[in-house]
């Protein structure tokens, strides 16, 4: 049974030269409807305002810790020593640009309690996009290892809750990995059992301009096939496959300068994708050429 006053939750929060942003953030924390939380902001070496901002909200809220890198060790290495600096039973992480829900830490670790095999929970988020609006995105949890490692449904770090016990045990995220990381987690916890979602949508996610490794091409490719490698052994042939697919058209069609030039690459993803999947990559290569 959860009791408020006696399961600390900590709140991990990476940031890196984004003061304004990282206040939301923490203000988001701070509204959670589960009040006995600490936050945990690491930050990896700014050079903003980031340090006296800190200073300041820590001294005017117990509830807040900073703990500063004096080198960057990216997303993956600043979590871990949030972590490692965390009081909580429980772990949960909030990237800096992100905003959370007011219920969003009681609905999942209610979803905690009544699930004792569960190594971690997920949730549903709004993408809030500046041109296309709003848009809820359910989450399902995973049928089967196979569908984890074909791709990160499971959202990004800040849907994460779960256990200071269960990080300790994978050993966290991999600061090797630029990208992916929170993909790489997921499928660790899957290993240790059931990954829980809350249907609700409890964090919102807002695409901005600002330097982001989930938006770079180069970094998602990389960060992909690191993980190919990493479990391809575990991969049936369907999945091998199309994660190959994937890497194909990040590698020939996303990598490579030149607007309609591309399309041979496009053509070659084609001829090994599986029946459906090869409309799929067209749609994704037109949408590529319009966007940008």
């Amino acid at each position: 049974m959860l009791h408020p006053e006696n399961d600390l939750v900590s709140v991990v929060i990476p940031t890196r030269n984004r003061c304004e942003r990282l206040a939301r953030a923490i203000e988001s924390a701070k509204a959670q409807t589960w009040t006995n939380i600490e936050i945990v902001v690491v930050d990896d070496a700014s050079t903003d305002d980031t340090p006296a901002y800190l200073e300041q909200l820590a001294l005017a809220d117990h509830r807040v810790k900073g703990v500063r890198n004096e080198r960057p060790l990216g997303g993956g290495g600043a979590r871990n020593r949030g972590v490692a600096a965390a009081n909580g039973t429980y772990i949960a992480f909030l990237d800096d640009d992100d905003i959370w829900l007011p219920e969003k830490l009681e609905a999942q670790l209610a979803l905690l309690q009544d699930s004792p095999r569960a190594a971690a929970v997920s949730c549903g988020f709004v993408a809030e996009f500046p041109i296309f609006g709003k848009r809820s995105v359910r989450v399902l949890p995973p049928r089967n290892e196979q569908q984890l490692l074909r791709s990160n449904h499971l959202g990004g770090a800040s849907m994460c809750l779960t256990t200071k016990v269960a990080l300790e045990a994978i050993g966290g995220f991999d600061p090797a990995l630029r990208s992916g990381q929170d993909w790489d987690l997921w499928i660790k916890l899957f290993d240790r059992g059931e990954i829980v979602v809350s249907e609700q949508a409890l964090v919102r996610y807002v695409p901005h301009n600002d330097v982001r490794i989930t938006s770079n091409p180069k970094s998602a490719y990389t960060g992909r096939r690191k993980i190919y490698f990493r479990y391809r052994s575990r991969m049936d042939r369907v999945t091998r496959r199309f994660l190959f697919c994937e890497l194909m058209y990040c590698r020939k069609v996303l990598l490579i300068e030149g607007g309609l030039a591309k399309v041979p690459g496009l053509i070659s993803v084609i001829r090994a994708a599986i029946g459906q999947n090869s409309l799929r990559y067209i749609f994704r290569f037109a949408k590529h050429l319009v966007l940008g």
